[in-house]
């Protein structure tokens, strides 16, 4: 084990995932040269249970995906819901396929309202999130509290499912929010530039050509697409998107970059010409690294 574990600092490449949350990947015997700018699952699953504790909820039904994600997930948070003394009053998956998938959402609403369950959990993708709700809204299921894993609880696909308000409260885990000096500006250059092209080669009916000049902050709708009007329109929108992800891919390539520099010694201007190997860098993050704690906590 401890050859296996020496040959794969020198075999396998270092890698650092802006995005894979499994609690498996913690495991360094199985993967010595995996590192993360997101928690593993474990820490939200933990979340979930304070939440709930917070509001003093003791009977709750847990919905995974039939996925490794959702499947884990579910039966962590089962076992450590239990553990508490919160009570399960059921469990539920959701299928693969989509056929499967509509006649096993409506037997977990059954049991759901009949035990009379006002909390659920949902550790699921989106991809099963979103036919999970479409049948919660058309089954007109009202006034319950859905707590979401972070996968899907900030996704846009679920927000624009329509009456989706009408189920109840919706409360999500989400991975946190970071400042990257300069992206805002990154972004803006690129969607003006985009929007210039864009804006030139269509043609405008009367109408729409009347509508041109808007002010600013206000959109135009053409061929079902907004086209910003101004740069300051497109400001005022950058101001409430939320960096998570992005943020977690900056923060890894960061790491990296930080710790290439110190091995390299590249503080005199000039970097030293010589090899540097994953375990090199993987023994600097271990270290030294600190950025804003981000990944001293959650790189391992």
């Amino acid at each position: 084990m401890v050859t296996s574990y020496k040959m794969s600092d020198c075999i396998f490449p270092l890698q650092i995932s802006y995005g894979a949350s499994s609690e498996q990947l913690s495991d360094k015997t199985e993967y010595p040269n995996f590192m993360r700018t997101i928690p593993n699952d474990e820490n939200q699953i933990e979340a979930i249970i304070l939440l709930i504790q917070k509001f003093r909820w003791n009977w709750i039904t847990v919905i995974g995906s039939s996925s490794d994600y959702g499947e884990i997930g579910k039966r962590k948070m089962i076992s450590g819901a239990t553990a508490v003394g919160i009570c399960v009053a059921s469990y539920g998956t959701i299928p693969q396929h989509e056929l499967e998938s509509k006649q096993e959402i409506i037997n977990i609403i059954h049991t759901i309202t009949a035990n009379k369950v006002n909390v659920i959990v949902v550790f699921a993708d989106v991809h099963h999130a979103e036919h999970f709700f479409q049948e919660v809204v058309a089954m007109n299921i009202t006034g319950k509290v859905w707590i979401l894993s972070e996968a899907m609880s900030v996704k846009r696909t679920l927000s624009q499912i329509p009456n989706i308000k009408r189920i109840g409260t919706i409360l999500g885990i989400a991975i946190m929010q970071g400042h990257m000096p300069g992206y805002d500006k990154f972004v803006l250059r690129d969607i003006i530039a985009l929007n210039s092209g864009v804006s030139q080669s269509i043609k405008y009916s009367e109408k729409q050509r009347e509508r041109r000049d808007c002010p600013d902050n206000n959109f135009l709708a053409t061929c079902n697409q907004c086209i910003p009007c101004t740069t300051d329109g497109v400001k005022s929108l950058l101001q409430y998107s939320e960096w998570r992800i992005e943020f977690n891919v900056y923060s890894a390539v960061y790491a990296a970059a930080h710790s290439l520099h110190q091995l390299l010694q590249c503080d005199s201007g000039n970097c030293k010409k010589e090899s540097a190997y994953p375990w090199q860098v993987r023994k600097l993050l271990n270290a030294n690294f600190n950025f804003n704690n981000i990944l001293r906590n959650y790189c391992q």
